[in-house]
């Protein structure tokens, strides 16, 4: 099952260890939340080479168990928030997106998919895509509005006090608003 992992990053009895626990659990829920748990774990290690470790657990998890939406959508989600920490904005992007295919074609309650979606999109900085996060908010809850600025922080400081919202790296200030 767990051949096609890299050997690189993962020795044969780490495999084979993660063989036998896949295979005491019954159906593929079980195996998937197993799998997603250990990837997750994985991911928040300190060391570079667990995090390596727990992104290609979690990417195998989600080929292996496509449908266990539940699984696949906190693994894309997770896998989304980890290549965005590390800086790789498109590919985060794509898990969000993939999250938000996956719940129901983007009729989600709270809208996590969307916010995470408008945040790696004004984090790429591309102008270009600011009304397709608008839009992609504006399918969760047409009364939310996005703000997009490039104020300094002494105007950020004024916009706390009126709207709920976060700073951002590189002077963007993102607020949503009803």
């Amino acid at each position: 099952m767990l051949e096609t992992i890299p050997h690189s990053i993962w020795s044969d009895e780490e495999l084979l260890e993660l063989e036998r626990q896949i295979n005491r659990r019954h159906g593929n829920y079980q195996k998937a939340q197993y799998l997603k748990n250990e990837a997750y774990r994985l991911m928040h290690e300190e060391e570079g080479v667990q995090q390596k470790k727990g992104v290609a657990l979690m990417e195998k998890m989600i080929e292996l168990f496509p449908d266990e939406h539940l699984c696949t959508m906190a693994g894309h989600s997770c896998l989304g928030k980890y290549y965005r920490s590390i800086g790789e904005l498109d590919t985060a992007l794509s898990h969000f997106e993939q999250v938000r295919a996956h719940n129901n074609s983007s009729t989600s309650k709270y809208g996590m998919p969307e916010m995470q979606i408008a945040l790696t999109v004004i984090m790429l900085e591309h102008t270009d895509k600011y009304d397709y996060a608008k839009a992609v908010l504006d399918t969760v809850n047409p009364r939310w509005h996005l703000s997009i600025s490039l104020s300094k922080a002494k105007d950020r400081e004024e916009t706390k006090t009126s709207r709920k919202g976060f700073g951002l790296a590189g002077g963007f200030y993102l607020c949503f608003f009803r």
